[in-house]
C-alpha cells in the first residue's frame, strides 16, 4: 500500500458558498480519514454551475489518488454533478434500471407517487458502481478509473454518512486505499505549551517513517494528533511510550483517543505507571466494555478523571481505558 494517498474532497452546493449551510460535509468527511491514517490534501467548494464542476473537477482528478464529490446527485435542474463529471471523464451516461426500481421501492414505502423528474438519477455514468441509499433517492456513484478512484456521494448527511461508512470505507480497504485497521492516536494535554510539547515528542516520532503529526492548541490544552497507514507506526510499543512521553513530567494527559490496533492488555501492564502530573501517585486502572455509537463511527473526546485512553479496535464495540487518579493536587 502506498504511504503517499492523495485525497481530495470537492463539496458543492450553492447553499456552502453563501454560507446558508456550514460545510459539515469537510468536516465529517476530514474526521473519517483522519481515522483510517490519512490526511486530506485539499477541500473545493464550487457553486452549481456545470463549467466550474468540470473545470475543478479536472484539476482535482490530475492532482488526485482519489477524489470525493458530495451534492448535485438530486432530481433537480440546480443537481448537476453527476451529468458534469461524467463529461469531464468522457464516461458515457447509461440508463440504469435497477437505480429506476430502488427509486420506485422507495417512494412506494412512502405511500407517494414518484414524480418524473426524478427519473434523472437514474443514469450513471457507464463504468460507474452505483452504491445503494436506503434512506434517499441519490445512488452514490463508485468509479474506479485509470488508477484512480472517484466516489460521488449526495449531499444530505443522513444519507451521506452511512453510504461512506457502510459502502465506501469498505470498498477503498478492499483496492488498498484505506488499512484494513485503523491506524489513529489523538492524545490531548494540559500543562504544558505547543512547543514545549513538540520539544517533548519530537526525538519519539523523528525516525518515524509515514507518520503524519498534528497539534492543536486549545486554551489551556494542546492535542497532539497521530495517523499512519503503516499499522506498526502506532504499535503498543510505540503508542505506549508516546502517551508516557506526553505525560511527563509537567504535562497532564486528560484524553487520548485511538482507534489503530491496540491490545487492552499491552496497556493493562503499562498504564499504572503513568503518571499525568508530577504530583499524582500511579493510577488505578478501570476497563468497561461500550458499543460502539451506531450514528458516528468514531466517539468524541470524553474525560475520566485526570486521564482516559479510548480504543476502538477492528470490531464494532469501544473499549475504554480509565485512568482515574486517587489522589488530589493544585
Amino acid at each position: 500500500m502506498s504511504l503517499t494517498i492523495r485525497v481530495e474532497t470537492i463539496t458543492l452546493g450553492d447553499e456552502l458558498l453563501l454560507g446558508i449551510r456550514e460545510n459539515s460535509h469537510l468536516t465529517y468527511l476530514g474526521s473519517q480519514f483522519a481515522h483510517h491514517g490519512i490526511e486530506p490534501a485539499v477541500n473545493l467548494v464550487i457553486r452549481d454551475n456545470p463549467e466550474d464542476i468540470k473545470t475543478f473537477f479536472a484539476d482535482a482528478w490530475k492532482r488526485a489518488d482519489l477524489v470525493i464529490t458530495t451534492g448535485g446527485l438530486g432530481p433537480t435542474s440546480d443537481d448537476l454533478t453527476r451529468e458534469s463529471i461524467a463529461e469531464a471523464l468522457d464516461e458515457e451516461l447509461v440508463y440504469d434500471e435497477d437505480i429506476e426500481q430502488a427509486i420506485r421501492s422507495r417512494f412506494q414505502q412512502l405511500e407517494k407517487e414518484m414524480p418524473e423528474i426524478n427519473l434523472r438519477q437514474c443514469y450513471r455514468p457507464q463504468n460507474a458502481e452505483t452504491l445503494s441509499n436506503p434512506y434517499g433517492t441519490a445512488p452514490g456513484l463508485f468509479l474506479n478509473k485509470n488508477g484512480k478512484i472517484l466516489v460521488m456521494l449526495p449531499g444530505p448527511a443522513r444519507e451521506m454518512h452511512p453510504m461512506f461508512e457502510q459502502q465506501v470505507i469498505p470498498r477503498l480497504q478492499s483496492a488498498g486505499v484505506l488499512p484494513e485497521i485503523d491506524c489513529y492516536l489523538q492524545i490531548r494535554t494540559a500543562g504544558i505549551g505547543e512547543s514545549a510539547l513538540a520539544e517533548k515528542v519530537g526525538p519519539i516520532l523523528a525516525d518515524k517513517s509515514g507518520l503524519v503529526v498534528g497539534y492543536c492548541a486549545h486554551a489551556g490544552l494542546v492535542d497532539l494528533r497521530l495517523s499512519s497507514l503503516d499499522s506498526d507506526v502506532l504499535d503498543e510499543k510505540n503508542s505506549m511510550k508516546l502517551v508516557t512521553s506526553a505525560g511527563r513530567p509537567s504535562a497532564r494527559i486528560l484524553s487520548a483517543m485511538a482507534t489503530s490496533p491496540l491490545q487492552k492488555s499491552s496497556f493493562a501492564n503499562s498504564a499504572p505507571s503513568i503518571r499525568p502530573s508530577p504530583w499524582q501517585s500511579p493510577v488505578p486502572v478501570a476497563y468497561s466494555a461500550l458499543p460502539s455509537p451506531k450514528s458516528r463511527a468514531y466517539p468524541r473526546y470524553f474525560m475520566a478523571g485526570p486521564s482516559a485512553i479510548t480504543m476502538m479496535p477492528k470490531s464494532n464495540c469501544l473499549t475504554s481505558l480509565k485512568l482515574c487518579s486517587t489522589s488530589t493536587g493544585p
